[in-house]
């Protein structure tokens, strides 16, 4: 389900406002609205993939209370149903403390009749997508950006912040986004809204527990970790019992395949072949896992087409140039999860309903994107050079101003950011988990494919986020806990072997030497450096497996000459090299992919069809 809510004192159409920022948010036949007229605003909601959820998502009280909840919460002990209905009757103070109990990605909304009041609650790492625009009495929230926009007067003025976290780290942070006037729902928050003051009370309601970084490893007990994956599962049935499992040659989601089948849930699998990398390592992987348990997996064959496609335009529309997207293969499983509701819809059968999408949101047992040490190490890696290649895109395709108020920007939030956490590696950890794992790695599951299935994603909770993050770096780094938890629990499952970003890793928990070598270039910041030149930075690329340079993408070259390069956003000059092909090679697809987002950008926030 997915949210559209205004409180305007200054006007009385909230209906047809809340209509216009439904219809926005409305991407598929399938997605019908719903509007409830309150004094001082009006509440809409977009049925989407919440319809194969048992538990209701919309509820009223006898009293006129109202509770609207978006994603998968979930009650781990007890009934979700019956607890939602009991929230609803509270007033708005009593269920913003209940609410704030659920597990799950979720955003609920709790109108109180009788105190007039609104009360807005995150789940704990603000994982379900909630945006939000603030003014003078007014408030507008929804759960696409675009459904912000199209309550009208808004400038959709480009935001320097956004705009430089999202093309230099490929996320946005410190709540920010593409827009200037348009922000992140914080995590973790319960907001209390009263129209009639037009004033907004926010506090927060989880943290972090003391790290343990004595922890040896076998004194970590990996059956109470699996129980928690378990206890997750067993409550998501709740919502829906025909999950499919998303199996890949990875760790995650083979620790959920056993973990389903000691529960004694048989999931139906399905596969996505990766063939750009390494012989197709991963899909044959993971072929071999369904194999050893007796299942039989549904095979996904990616098309060479797809990025040149209407049907990535459609998904650029669902991303909302949130996260990078262009040619990355995992963006192809939303037109699968289309395709499958399109084919129920016309047999009238139940085709795919929900998915069982990672550990959490990922990044969780084994923090690949993390460095030893505290945030001058890890800056090192994520930040790059103001004069490497990406910079230097940065400054072809934008303004000189824009480009530099983007950098300062990114050197005086990060400046902030750290100084919220211990400058050691949990420190870097809390900075990842409510960053690039809230903003970028759930993404996929909870903004783009919940238009389609209800993702299940199990370990994001209070209990297991705060298990797994105290064990130290130098545990879960190397895949030591990944390996202890298959070796007590799964044995079995060590039988074949896995791979992991690209990485192959045998039976015995070796890493490629080949992958090893690549993957500590990498820590060291040094591909940033080889991108400086073209065909170095391809020998490293196939020396780690990862996937080659992409030539140019026809789709792209057709949106990017389209571009009017007198625009205030954008540097004339730099505009105009590209439309010529005057960059040189290690600038110039990356200049290319910047001005394609951009452009789609503008017309997605114009309101434009996605064509």
């Amino acid at each position: 389900m997915k949210l559209a809510l205004c409180f305007d004192n200054h006007r009385t159409d909230h209906h047809e406002v809340v209509e216009r920022m439904c219809r926005a948010q409305s991407l598929h036949p399938g997605h019908t609205y719903r509007i409830m007229e309150l004094p001082g605003g009006a509440i809409g909601c977009v049925t989407t993939s919440d319809r194969f959820s048992a538990v209701p998502h919309l509820l009223t009280s006898q009293g006129g209370n109202l509770l609207v909840v978006s994603g998968v919460p979930l009650l781990l002990s007890g009934a979700l149903a019956a607890r939602l209905q009991q929230i609803c009757n509270l007033d708005h103070d009593a269920a913003g403390d209940a609410l704030s109990q659920l597990d799950g990605a979720f955003a609920a909304l709790h109108w109180d009749h009788a105190g007039r009041k609104l009360t807005i609650v995150t789940d704990f790492l603000g994982c379900q997508p909630l945006y939000q625009h603030m003014s003078e009495g007014v408030l507008l929230m929804a759960t696409d950006i675009k459904g912000v926009m199209a309550a009208g007067g808004i400038d959709n003025a480009l935001d320097p912040l956004g705009w430089g976290s999202f093309l230099s780290l490929g996320y946005f942070i410190d709540n920010r986004t593409s827009i200037q006037k348009v922000e992140i729902a914080s995590p973790g928050t319960i907001s209390v809204y009263d129209p009639r003051a037009g004033r907004l009370q926010q506090r927060s309601y989880w943290q972090w527990e003391a790290p343990a970084p004595e922890l040896r490893l076998q004194e970590i007990d990996t059956g109470e970790l699996v129980d928690q994956l378990e206890g997750h599962m067993r409550a998501a049935q709740e919502h829906n019992q025909a999950a499919t499992l998303l199996l890949s040659g990875g760790f995650d989601s083979r620790l959920l395949l056993c973990t389903l089948l000691r529960a004694g849930i048989t999931p139906r699998v399905m596969i996505h072949d990766h063939p750009d990398e390494d012989r197709n390592a991963d899909g044959r992987y993971a072929r071999a896992v369904a194999q050893r348990y007796g299942l039989v997996p549904e095979i996904i064959t990616p098309s060479k087409g797809f990025f040149s496609s209407q049907e990535y335009l459609e998904f650029l529309s669902l991303n909302e140039i949130t996260t990078p997207s262009l040619n990355l293969f995992i963006a192809q499983l939303s037109l699968c999860f289309k395709q499958r509701l399109d084919d129920s819809r016309d047999a009238g059968g139940p085709g795919l309903q929900a998915i069982w999408e990672g550990v959490g949101p990922g990044n969780s047992l084994y923090p690949s994107i993390q460095t030893a040490g505290g945030f001058d190490n890890y800056f090192r890696l994520l930040v790059p050079s103001r004069e490497g290649p990406t910079w230097r895109s940065i400054r072809t395709v934008f303004a000189p101003a824009l480009a530099d108020e983007m950098y300062d920007g990114i050197q005086d939030v990060l400046a902030r950011e750290r100084k919220k956490y211990p400058d050691d590696e949990y420190g870097v950890r809390y900075f990842i988990m409510v960053t690039r794992v809230r903003n970028r790695a759930a993404a996929n599951p909870l903004k783009i494919y919940a238009n389609y299935v209800l993702p299940f994603t199990p370990g994001l909770s209070r209990d297991f986020m705060n298990a797994v993050t105290r064990i130290p770096y130098h545990l879960k780094y190397n895949l030591d806990l990944y390996f202890k938890i298959f070796r007590d629990q799964f044995p079995a499952a060590m039988e074949v072997p896995w791979c992991t970003g690209g990485v192959l890793i045998s039976t015995r928990g070796r890493m490629n030497p080949v992958h090893r070598i690549y993957n500590a270039i990498e820590k060291m910041g040094l591909i940033e450096k080889i991108k400086k030149y073209p065909l170095a930075e391809a020998a490293a690329r196939k020396l780690g497996g990862q996937p080659g340079l992409h030539q140019r993408n026809p789709l792209v070259e057709k949106i990017i000459n389209a571009v009017d390069p007198d625009h205030t956003d954008l540097n004339g000059e730099g505009i105009r090299r590209i439309k010529t092909g005057q960059l040189p090679r290690s600038e110039d697809l990356q200049a290319r992919t910047m001005l394609f987002y951009w452009q789609m950008w503008r017309a997605m926030m114009s309101g434009q069809p996605a064509n």
